[in-house]
């Protein structure tokens, strides 16, 4: 099993807690709140979540949730407490629950991405992700690239694909010339 602790960019707080790993099952419900933030990410986790196990995620809105579940909150507590930052979130894994809590949408959207960095195929095709809790907030407010599209031609599709890889190690900012 891979390092869960080689996270790009190491997250603030990492501990694992030595528990089973939270194995993707069908049946696999994401609940979301009531919020259109809190349901739009739902779709969207809904749908990234189940891209990546193959099976279809159950979206239900509202509070709760029983069996093996995903639970996305919307918490102004959440994330290190010394961190202002809107990005921050908390990341708790269980065995039979995954609960991401964020003050807003973008810690959400970061948690995600952590969850994705964690996610390990075993050789049965299965994916699980271990039992850790995650407290993280970036260090930087700006965190970006600068790409100069005048100078360099570079396609659509090259322009898409560097946004793709800024997403996955979570910057927020693209400078284009």
């Amino acid at each position: 099993m891979p390092d869960p602790t080689a996270l790009v960019p190491a997250p603030v707080s990492l501990s694992l807690s030595g528990g089973p790993a939270f194995r993707f099952r069908p049946g696999l419900r994401l609940v979301a709140g009531n919020t259109p933030e809190e349901i739009s990410l739902g779709v969207l986790a809904a749908d990234i979540v189940g891209r990546r196990v193959g099976f279809p995620i159950d979206l239900v809105m509202g509070p709760g949730g029983h069996g093996q579940t995903i639970l996305l909150v919307l918490d102004a507590d959440a994330g290190p407490a010394d961190a202002a930052i809107a990005e921050r979130y908390r990341l708790t894994v269980t065995e039979d629950r995954i609960e991401l809590a964020a003050p807003r949408a973008a810690g959400l959207l970061r948690g995600l991405t952590t969850l994705r960095q964690l996610g390990v195929r075993r050789a049965d095709g299965s994916l699980e992700i271990p039992a850790v809790v995650i407290e993280d907030a970036p260090r930087f407010a700006w965190r970006g690239l600068s790409l100069d599209v005048v100078r360099h031609f570079l396609s659509v599709d090259l322009v898409k694909s560097v946004l793709s890889v800024m997403g996955d190690y979570k910057l927020n900012v693209l400078h284009l010339h």
